[in-house]
């Protein structure tokens, strides 16, 4: 997994610039620093695939509010990404390559 998503929610006149770093840390420059330690470990003709997780959050009250807004009626959790990656790495997902796997609960726009 090589992108991971973090945000600011407040205004733009609040922003700090730690946030602003911090945000940039996660969002920028870790899938750069993780992809650039896995291509030694790369094989020719590998495959990537993509998990849309949508919205992820441990906060209960943004969690309760979040939900109503998503076709199955929940958030994921972080153990919800944890556990489609080891389903795509085991030997029964051997034949999965590239495309999108949506695990985000479908969330409503």
């Amino acid at each position: 997994m090589n992108n991971a998503g973090v945000g600011v929610f407040a205004p733009l006149g609040a922003v700090t610039v730690d946030n602003f770093d911090s945000t940039f840390a996660v969002n920028v420059r870790g899938p750069l620093l993780l992809i650039q330690a896995l291509l030694p470990h790369s094989a020719r003709g590998s495959t990537a695939t993509d998990f849309n997780g949508g919205v992820m959050r441990d906060d209960e009250a943004m969690h309760d509010a979040l939900s109503r807004q998503t076709a199955l009626g929940r958030v994921r959790r972080p153990k919800g990404i944890a556990d489609a990656i080891v389903a795509l790495v085991s030997d029964e997902f051997r034949w999965v390559t590239g495309g999108c796997i949506e695990i985000s609960g479908r969330v409503l726009m």
